[in-house]
């Protein structure tokens, strides 16, 4: 089965905080449809996991510190352990993705296929992240890999683990093999750009409801309003503002589709913004709709996969 993201929580430093998968089976996969969710989908975040992500249709950017990368349909790309990354869907974008903890491959840390593939990936200072074209016949492997192992793990049938580690296995192999053409990881400015981030980044999501200025996220990184209007520019190719807002909104489209708001006006105050008629204006902006119509399509949505699923369906709210 695949999950849709539903939004996550990060602590003081950045690190996404929600567990993904289980104890026992530390691998989840999600399916995205981003013409839902225009502009900044998943802020900047990083977690000890790997991640692994195909485009289905349309467009998906994926950016690291210093570097970014369009995947067109049949496209995939690998980020590795611990790298900020930041995710933005192009209009009508489809993705899939699977977030494993790296022990899922491995096993015992003194197995061969700790020490001589999956520990020299996730060492290894030459590798961020991999783009793997698949229109490229050298490259179509890898990214047959990710494909397959989200389609067996959507499915979910006897013996799918054995599967998915294999499938992803296979692909740590291609990722070594890619070594030299990898995206690197950031040299020391785009470090000290991307640590500042990660504090201003973790400031809002603790204060999406509050007032804030670009004077306090510039003083969570500990750096002057200029540098930080400029290191978000470096960065994310965005302003603060601007980044706040789009977080704003996506909170606020998770709050409506939670049922974690009885209506849109205490969305709107759960995200800051007092006035309906402004966080609506705000909100369109955002999602191409109106918070309304925004939540009515997507517990639509619910209900159909719970539908499919056999499960009790989701009961909207009005307002």
């Amino acid at each position: 089965m695949l999950n849709v993201f539903t939004g996550f929580s990060m602590d003081d430093d950045g690190h996404e905080l929600m567990p993904h998968g289980t104890e026992d089976f530390p691998c989840v996969g999600y399916k995205e449809y981003h013409s839902d969710r225009p502009g900044g989908d998943f802020p900047w975040h990083w977690h000890n996991d790997f991640e692994v992500i195909i485009c289905d249709s349309g467009g998906i950017r994926v950016k690291v510190p210093g570097a970014s990368t369009l995947l067109g349909t049949g496209d995939a790309c690998f980020i590795n352990s611990s790298i900020m990354h930041y995710i933005i869907g192009e209009p009508e974008g489809t993705m899939r993705s699977i977030v494993a903890f790296p022990p899922l491959l491995f096993g015992s840390v003194d197995s061969v296929f700790a020490t001589r593939y999956v520990m020299p990936v996730l060492r290894d200072g030459s590798i961020a992240m991999v783009t793997f074209r698949g229109d490229e016949p050298e490259e179509r492997v890898a990214a047959s890999c990710i494909d397959r192992a989200i389609s067996v793990l959507e499915h979910e049938e006897f013996g799918y683990e054995f599967e998915v580690r294999g499938y992803l296995s296979r692909l740590l192999v291609e990722v070594l093999k890619r070594e030299k053409s990898a995206t690197p990881p950031p040299d020391s400015r785009l470090s000290t750009d991307a640590e500042r981030i990660r504090k201003m980044c973790a400031y809002v999501e603790s204060h999406l409801s509050e007032d804030v200025s670009v004077g306090d996220m510039a003083r969570a990184a500990g750096i002057g309003e200029r540098e930080c209007l400029r290191c978000f520019k470096r960065t994310l190719d965005s302003t603060p503002s601007q980044y706040l807002l789009r977080r704003r909104m996506d909170l606020a489209a998770q709050l409506l589709t939670s049922g974690a708001c009885a209506s849109v006006a205490e969305a709107a105050q759960r995200v800051g913004v007092g006035s309906p008629s402004h966080f609506s204006k705000l909100f369109r902006r955002e999602y191409r709709c109106t918070p309304s119509e925004y939540r009515t399509r997507m517990l639509a949505d619910a209900n159909r996969r719970a539908e499919t699923r056999g499960e009790t369906p989701v009961v909207g709210v009005d307002g």
